[in-house]
């Protein structure tokens, strides 16, 4: 009987180690997409280049600008709230949270009520 708990226990630790080891991962261990919903050369695109070089600088690895045109960004918007939320898809905001839900039927995302602090 004690075998077996020593060995459930050498089991179990060796089990937290590599959770805690994945956990420990520096971020970002891959390139970063910024998805951008108007045209390139457009005011939101360059502004979004200009910070791309020092970003990179910044975070020691590449940074992807993407455009994805339509729906006054409502396209670029739906695409990273359905991407894997672990920091890697990024948006650059517009104001399609406050109208979109509003004119646009199965706009593609849900935006959550801020909750403010007293």
């Amino acid at each position: 009987m004690t075998l077996r708990l020593l060995i459930r226990s050498c089991l179990i630790a060796t089990g937290l180690a590599l959770a805690q080891a994945a956990a420990a991962q520096a971020f970002p261990s891959k390139p970063i997409r910024i998805l951008v919903g108007y045209p390139a050369g457009g005011t939101s695109d360059l502004q979004i280049r200009a910070l791309q070089e020092p970003l990179q600088r910044f975070l020691g690895q590449t940074v992807i600008i993407e455009n994805k045109v339509g729906a006054s960004g409502a396209i670029a918007t739906a695409q990273v709230a359905r991407s894997k939320p672990d920091g890697y898809t990024l948006l650059l905001p517009t104001n399609i949270f406050v109208i979109g839900p509003n004119l646009i039927k199965n706009v593609g995302f849900e935006v959550a009520p801020v909750k403010r602090s007293s």
